[in-house]
């Protein structure tokens, strides 16, 4: 079948295309999210809510990499026409997957961002302890707060520059804050593609 729905609007599209102009027009037009909390700054392409909850939860969990690679570029275009991004970063870290030795969608989304911007990727930067490969679903806030995570970047940790941390949705921002706990708290930008409205907000 060579047509197929937009993941937005339902109207018909080229099955490669997956977006059709109007939607892709309305994301390249709506604002970048901008948090910041202490020395992290979070920028999201989408809040999750409405109709880009729905376009989140496809990548998230219908496992759709080609809508997840578009959303991604579409991320990088945006953030190449309003932001300076050159010479500012040490390497590009994605969050650890629950599960070891998988490769997640923030992997994939940092391989991208790496060539994209041309900087160096570690994907081993961050690791789980032993025991806390469990996953999050089910688990509550408190629970999940008590995610740890240990930095193999002793080497680096002094270089001056900032580290770009990678995830592809932010709910709550706790896991967030312990990876960049683990690193030092140091200057660190957090690239995703969608998080919601009160992520890091009293924690």
């Amino acid at each position: 079948m060579l047509v197929d729905s937009c993941f937005i609007c339902t109207a018909l599209v080229w099955k490669s295309v997956l977006l059709c102009k109007p939607c892709r027009k309305l994301l390249f037009e709506t604002n970048l999210l901008i948090r910041q909390q202490g020395n992290l700054e979070i920028i999201s392409l989408l809040d999750i809510k409405g109709v880009a909850r729905t376009l989140i939860y496809e990548c998230k969990y219908g496992k759709n990499l080609p809508l997840l690679h578009m959303l991604t570029e579409i991320l990088l275009e945006k953030l190449a026409s309003e932001i300076s991004m050159n010479g500012k970063f040490l390497g590009v870290i994605p969050i650890p997957p629950t599960k070891i030795g998988t490769k997640d969608h923030a992997y994939y989304i940092s391989v991208q961002i790496s060539d994209f911007l041309k900087i160096p990727f570690y994907p081993n930067a961050l690791k789980r302890p032993l025991g806390a490969h469990t996953g999050q679903k089910n688990k509550s806030l408190a629970e999940r707060t008590n995610v740890k995570f240990e930095s193999v970047l002793d080497k680096y940790s002094q270089n001056p520059g900032v580290w770009l941390l990678v995830d592809d949705v932010i709910t709550t921002g706790l896991t967030l804050l312990e990876a960049n706990k683990a690193l030092g708290n140091q200057d660190a930008l957090c690239l995703t593609l969608a998080s919601r409205p009160y992520v890091l907000l009293n924690t």
